[in-house]
């Protein structure tokens, strides 16, 4: 980026952070499938973009309300409009209600060089003002794709219905149990004599355990308590998506990067000892990309790892990127060692 255009973005903050030779035509899909709610009442989710606006139909006096509506419009992207306001009304004392919204942004689920993918997978709500009231979950999608240019398409929000989503096609649902001791706390500002815990995950909420305060000798302001055998126990139960090979994928991805950086720490060290050695440099860090290249062989699998259920189009985009991401590294470290051989 020049120095004048970068000028130019300063004085005017409205300028696009892209080239209008990026832009595509796009239409974007934005389905609605089902919610979990604590309380029972009527339910609408309303989801705005651009200026335009779409609603579900009512669901009447439920908690478990099904919609499985889609909307879709067509677009520009990349645009300066880069958010989904998700909303979710509900029904009290005979008026329609605010009760939390949801922004989706697109800086959160784009991976660089595609479009905006999410889900299929739950939105967890909260309270907008107390946010740790859990007030329930809805399960929409978001999916983006790109339009033909000669096609000029008009920018209106068109509603359909879908077929209702199986769950168990994209991930298996498991019982988890969270088990916690309460051992001590320390300078806690109440005026009670005790003080009791709770774990929540979600709709579901663990065993209460009740734990007595004493006072400071020196402060009446601030209590603590140490709890003695038997020691109060909490145990939270409850049905979860299994991510964990998911997870386990994440956190080779960040040791791989880990590994990389302790490496180069360590060249750095070796590079002052021998300053004027650039041979043995050259050597050593062929050394620390070979080692780094196989490693990276090893974990591709598991790096990869896309389940034994079908691919949601999140997962298809997150597989496509770091393959290429992986791709273009492994080429990219072969030309460097191709200058890090010794010349003849």
């Amino acid at each position: 980026m020049t120095q004048d255009r970068l000028l130019d973005r300063i004085v005017n903050l409205l300028q696009p952070d892209f080239e209008s030779s990026d832009i595509e035509n796009v239409r974007h899909y934005i389905t609605v499938y089902k919610g979990m709610f604590l309380k029972k009442a009527d339910y609408i989710v309303q989801v705005s973009f651009a200026g335009f606006l779409g609603k579900t139909k009512v669901a009447k006096s439920c908690t478990h309300p099904e919609w499985n509506e889609q909307f879709s419009l067509s677009w520009l992207f990349p645009s300066l409009c880069r958010t989904f306001l998700i909303q979710v009304l509900a029904n009290e004392l005979l008026q329609w209600k605010c009760i939390c919204n949801f922004e989706v942004h697109f800086d959160d689920i784009t991976f660089p060089g595609s479009f905006p993918s999410f889900g299929p997978s739950f939105l967890h709500l909260y309270d907008p003002i107390n946010t740790n009231n859990y007030i329930g979950r809805i399960m929409i999608s978001i999916k983006t794709e790109k339009l033909q240019k000669h096609l000029s398409p008009v920018r209106c929000i068109i509603s359909r219905r879908v077929p209702t989503l199986s769950e168990s096609s994209f991930w298996a649902v498991e019982n988890f149990v969270i088990v916690g001791l309460i051992w001590t706390g320390d300078f806690i500002q109440v005026a009670s004599s005790n003080i009791k815990f709770k774990l929540r995950c979600g709709e579901y909420c663990s065993n209460l355990v009740e734990a007595f305060l004493h006072s400071y000798k020196n402060s009446s302001n601030y209590k603590y308590f140490k709890q003695e055998s038997p020691h109060g126990i909490i145990r939270l139960s409850g049905f979860f998506p299994d991510y964990r090979l998911k997870f386990e994928a994440d956190q080779i991805l960040k040791d791989l990067t880990e590994i990389m950086r302790r490496q180069l720490y360590n060249y750095k060290l070796f590079e002052i000892k021998y300053d004027k050695n650039e041979a043995v440099h050259a050597k050593c860090l062929r050394a620390i990309i070979s080692s780094f290249q196989e490693k990276v062989v090893q974990e591709r699998g598991h790096i990869e790892y896309s389940g034994f259920k079908q691919l949601t189009d999140w997962d298809k985009e997150r597989i496509r990127y770091i393959t290429d991401y992986l791709s273009s590294l492994t080429a990219s470290r072969e030309d460097f060692k191709y200058l890090l051989k010794p010349q003849l």
